[in-house]
């Protein structure tokens, strides 16, 4: 018996007479791995994308919330139509902001409040988020609120109508102090006794 012990598959075919076998790599090229990466990650990608968008229409984002919300301060004074020993009357402008995220409709209510009295003008054209607008305005001022020694804070009355066609009533401080309808005001008013004018 010889040093050269073959094992024999029987199963196996033999080859025929005058081929050679030709063993193949199966390992892929590295050059064929880079493709197949980047095409698995590219329709990776694409799958994402819709699965993404499907979300969105099954999920919208939320609407932003519906405020309603002003902010106002005095704007011009175009001059006094009356004065006296205890009060002034102004032909004035208040300026009114939309601070809230809807368009509204405002317009100045006619008031007697502490300190102030106002009559409004007439309604304004829808007001956008972020928008200002002067409205004309009849103020009627007493000299002690002129000169610092009446009621504190001021307040002015809206009526404010949304999208929906809702009117509500706000009623809001005004920042006076150190306006120009304080001053227009003052400079018109006689002190009362014992209250000096600057």
């Amino acid at each position: 018996m010889t040093g050269d012990s073959r094992v024999i598959d029987l199963d196996e075919v033999p080859p025929a007479a005058g081929t050679v076998r030709v063993s193949r790599d199966r390992r892929p090229s590295r050059r064929r791995t880079t493709l197949y990466v980047l095409a698995a990650f590219a329709v990776g990608m694409a799958v994402s994308g819709l699965g993404a968008r499907e979300a969105r229409d099954v999920h919208p984002e939320p609407e932003r919330p519906q405020i309603v919300a002003l902010v106002s301060h005095p704007g011009q004074s175009r001059g006094v139509i009356s004065s006296g020993s205890d009060r002034v009357e102004l032909d004035a402008q208040i300026m009114v902001v939309n601070a809230g995220t809807v368009p509204l409709r405002v317009r100045v209510l006619d008031s007697d409040l502490p300190g102030l009295q106002m009559r409004g003008g007439s309604p304004v054209s829808a007001l956008r988020p972020t928008e200002a607008v002067a409205i004309d305005v009849r103020v009627l001022i007493p000299c002690t609120t002129a000169l610092g020694v009446g009621p504190e804070p001021l307040y002015v009355r809206f009526s404010v109508q949304d999208e929906s066609a809702l009117i509500s009533e706000q009623q809001q401080p005004l920042a006076f102090q150190g306006s120009i309808w304080q001053e227009q005001a003052r400079r018109s008013c006689t002190p009362p006794a014992g209250v000096a004018s600057d």
